[in-house]
């Protein structure tokens, strides 16, 4: 009983009602049982209204804050990260707390021992410091869900108002992507802002996300440069029909793309088969047969069928 896999163990309780018989075991039984019996709840950060250059935050369920300072049993877990600007209603009633150097440690202790997944949004983030947030986002062990942010501070006037508050740091959403890539947890990443893509470390990692079975979705903007955004998609196209489970997914672009994309998957060896539809696709390699949708905004998307 102590050397079944965690995998396995885990599975199993996923199917049942109730884990209270499985804690009476020892093992890997009884560790997985107690986190299936643990509250999921989510970690808020927002800048304080009284000092918009402090940092607080918050947990959906102020009990695990307490068990964190006071080393009691976890009865809750992160399960989503967060960015507030405003005070919307529904989160008036949280506690905050600010963001200093004793409650970072704590908070990195806590997050960095954490075997569950963690869903990170990143919209507004770029509001924030990114020297106080970036180490406890890249303490996470296992993101399994990356939303970067939408919006820039660079070049824009907003920036300039408020660039006294403000501490754009455009590569926290690289970095967290790329960490996430490595650790081999993430299932879905979203990039919907052009950003600077002459990084070949990105690509890399792009294209390794693609590749990998856990991968759910894709959805990333192409760069604004004619040259770049060539050759991005043509790495996710690649990545893509290399993988075993490709048939898996639907690649969305839009229509002015739908030439280079059959270019190259017709120089892969596939053969465009009859379009049923003006707005799709199909192209077959053998047991490989891959759709293509079109899709508006200058993106590409790889999602899972019948989803």
């Amino acid at each position: 009983m102590e050397y079944i896999p965690y995998e396995f163990v885990k599975d199993v309780l996923t199917l049942v009602d109730q884990p209270c018989p499985f804690l009476e075991l020892s093992g890997q039984w009884r560790r997985v049982a107690e986190k299936r019996r643990e509250t999921p709840t989510s970690l808020f950060f927002r800048r304080s209204p009284e000092a918009p250059s402090t940092i607080e935050f918050a947990f959906g369920h102020d009990d695990l804050w307490r068990a964190f300072k006071n080393r009691e049993p976890v009865t809750c877990f992160v399960q989503e990260i967060r960015f507030l600007v405003t005070d919307v209603e529904q989160f008036m009633h949280l506690s905050f707390y600010p963001l200093d150097a004793e409650n970072i440690s704590l908070l990195t202790g806590s997050l960095e021992k954490s075997t569950h997944r963690v869903r990170v949004l990143l919209k507004y983030s770029s509001f924030f410091d990114a020297v106080i947030v970036k180490p406890l986002l890249l303490s996470i062990p296992r993101i399994s869900e990356l939303i970067s942010d939408v919006f820039a501070c660079d070049h824009s006037l907003f920036s300039e108002v408020l660039k006294d508050v403000l501490a754009c740091d455009h590569s926290l959403s690289h970095e967290l992507f790329k960490k996430a890539v490595h650790q081999g947890t993430l299932e879905t990443y979203e990039a919907r802002k052009d950003r600077n893509f002459n990084d070949d470390d990105y690509l890399k990692a792009t294209k390794e996300f693609v590749a990998c079975r856990r991968m759910k979705n894709f959805i990333h903007v192409l760069p604004k440069h004619r040259t770049d955004e060539g050759s991005f998609l043509i790495g996710v196209l690649e990545a893509w029909i290399a993988k075993e489970n490709c048939n898996e997914h639907t690649l969305l672009v839009e229509r002015s793309f739908l030439p280079l994309v059959e270019r190259v998957m017709t120089e892969q060896g596939f053969e465009a088969l009859q379009q049923e539809k003006p707005d799709a696709v199909v192209l077959q390699k053998g047991a490989k047969r891959l759709t293509i949708r079109v899709q508006y905004g200058r993106a590409v998307s790889l999602v899972e069928k019948n989803k």
